[in-house]
């Protein structure tokens, strides 16, 4: 995010619930620190900012350009400018649990057979309708805790979660599919290998398989691509060399076709 305030002016005292990194653009601003926060904190009711209600300053640093103050998870902070300024905000934001139960559970969700419903064999007869007797439903909470006990599942879910684009639009997939083939010809015609600058790349090793997750989809590869998939997630752009190396792993090949036609890769 980028603010821009006059003289004298700032967003107020806040928090966030995720690392920040504030790099001073033009201009000033000076910066007080308070004490941390939690959700017991009172907040303004008049803003959907977290704007705090009280504030006591206990650090004070004066930015100017080029300078880059960090502010941890929670922490109080308030930005004053000192004349016309812009403040580059730069916030990591990790997934919330709340965010990673739902997300997990929706995949659950479209994995279920449709009939699998609701079935209790502790019901016994009850004279008192409308009751609900909590031994009945043991059994049911027992297999729902089984259904999301499920390591492997979890783990996948994950990769594609946190590799998902913040901005998908900006990563276009080619219009006609490109064949494994085609990239090495295109290379041989000098044509320079890179990352979309919006796409995310990790991976994850596992007893029997390799997985790269890129920008939300899973790719399981075989174990000797370890030094290959490495080299995708640690460059943005390819030298010669490092794409001669991709291109002549036949599996990996296939992957760079795939991963050009989504758009995550692209051919300059």
């Amino acid at each position: 995010m980028v603010s821009f305030a006059t003289d004298g002016g700032g967003v107020g005292p806040h928090f966030d619930n995720y690392d920040v990194f504030l790099l001073q653009g033009a201009g000033s601003r000076r910066w007080q620190i308070g004490p941390c926060c939690n959700q017991e904190t009172p907040l303004r009711a008049d803003s959907e900012l977290r704007l705090l209600v009280d504030f006591h300053s206990e650090e004070e640093f004066c930015l100017n350009p080029g300078d880059v103050l960090y502010i941890p998870p929670r922490i109080s902070h308030y930005g004053i400018s000192t004349g016309n300024s812009l403040c580059y905000s730069i916030g990591f934001r990790a997934p919330s649990y709340g965010e990673m139960l739902m997300g997990f559970t929706d995949q659950i969700i479209n994995d279920l057979l449709a009939e699998k419903r609701f079935v209790s064999h502790e019901l016994k007869p009850n004279g008192h309708p409308g009751e609900i007797d909590p031994d009945m439903l043991v059994e049911t909470l027992a297999e729902l805790v089984q259904i999301t006990n499920n390591p492997e599942q979890f783990l996948l879910w994950f990769g594609c979660h946190t590799t998902e684009p913040k901005y998908p639009e900006l990563i276009e997939s080619l219009e006609g599919a490109l064949l494994p083939d085609d990239i090495l010809r295109k290379l041989k015609t000098h044509c320079l290998l890179v990352k979309s600058p919006s796409s995310r790349f990790a991976y994850m090793t596992r007893p029997s398989v390799l997985h790269l997750f890129v920008d939300g989809r899973h790719f399981p590869l075989s174990g000797n691509a370890l030094e290959a998939v490495q080299l995708l997630c640690e460059r943005n752009k390819f030298e010669s060399s490092e794409a001669d190396f991709l291109i002549n792993i036949k599996e990996i090949r296939v992957l760079l076709a795939a991963l050009l036609n989504q758009g995550s890769l692209i051919l300059r």
